[in-house]
C-alpha cells in the first residue's frame, strides 16, 4: 500500500516536470502548449485527489496505537531508492 502511495506520487512528481515546460511556453504566447498546460493541471488535480485517498487507505491500515513519528526512516529509504 505504502508502495503505491510512492508510485502516485512520483508519477505526479514527473507530470509536474512535464507541465513547467508547456507553462512557460502558454504565457509567451504558444496557445497549444497552453491547452496541453491546461489538460495537465487537471490530470494534477485528479492525481493529487488519488493521492489523498491513497493516504487515506494507508491511515486506516496502520496498527491501532501504532506511532506515525517512527515512519520517518521508511519513508526516507523509498526516497533515497527512486529520485
Amino acid at each position: 500500500m505504502k508502495n503505491d502511495l510512492f508510485k502516485e506520487y512520483v508519477s505526479t512528481l514527473n507530470l509536474l516536470k512535464e507541465l513547467k515546460l508547456d507553462l512557460a511556453k502558454g504565457m509567451s504566447g504558444n496557445k497549444r502548449a497552453a491547452v496541453r498546460a491546461r489538460h495537465q493541471l487537471r490530470a494534477v488535480r485528479d492525481k493529487a485527489g488519488n493521492l489523498v485517498n491513497l493516504s487515506l487507505e494507508n491511515s486506516k491500515t496502520q496498527q491501532p496505537g501504532a506511532s506515525r513519528h517512527h515512519f520517518g526512516n521508511e519513508i526516507a529509504s523509498l526516497f533515497s531508492g527512486e529520485c
